[in-house]
């Protein structure tokens, strides 16, 4: 069998470029901008996972069983958010990203600038600052595991959607 790393690579650099990508839009468009570009993060998760089984079936002109295409898809989905969540690290270390401290300055603002009143922000920020996921590592380590369960999903359903060959 062929090895699988080079769409592993490739769903977890698509997974990486466009969410880091986004990231950085999230805090620089600022209000309404600000949310649709956190739900495009969302559809990162379900991309990735789809160009790597689609990668594989193509290259290989190889048609992957489901379980096959779920566990390149976990895979890609599990490295993706891995790979995404140190650049996003490093890029906050140096200051291309706003640190956490910095980020609830920015929703503060954006959700002041939405309308909301200082009650509704600040119970939206304790609620948001006091949760499991509120601590960096807990927050990456989730994800990770949401991005692979996903990732599973989502290729399962791509292997059946790219057939190139036999299986």
């Amino acid at each position: 069998r062929p090895s699988t790393t080079p769409s592993v690579a490739l769903g977890a650099a698509v997974y990486t470029v466009v969410g880091v990508g986004l990231t950085f839009l999230t805090f620089r468009l600022g209000g309404a901008a600000m949310y649709a570009s956190l739900c495009g993060l969302c559809g990162v998760i379900v991309l990735a996972p789809g160009i790597a089984v689609w990668h594989y079936a193509t290259t290989h002109r190889r048609t992957l069983l489901a379980g096959e295409g779920a566990g390149l898809g976990a895979i890609a989905g599990l490295a993706g958010a891995l790979l995404s969540a140190a650049v996003t690290q490093v890029l906050m270390a140096v200051n291309a990203l706003p640190d956490q401290a910095e980020q609830i300055e920015i929703q503060r603002a954006n959700m002041i600038a939405m309308g909301m009143d200082p009650a509704q922000v600040s119970a939206a920020l304790a609620s948001a600052s006091t949760g499991v996921m509120s601590n960096p590592l807990v927050a990456i380590v989730l994800s990770a595991l949401l991005a692979a369960a996903v990732g599973a999903g989502v290729g399962a359903l791509a292997a059946s959607a790219f057939k190139r060959g036999e299986a």
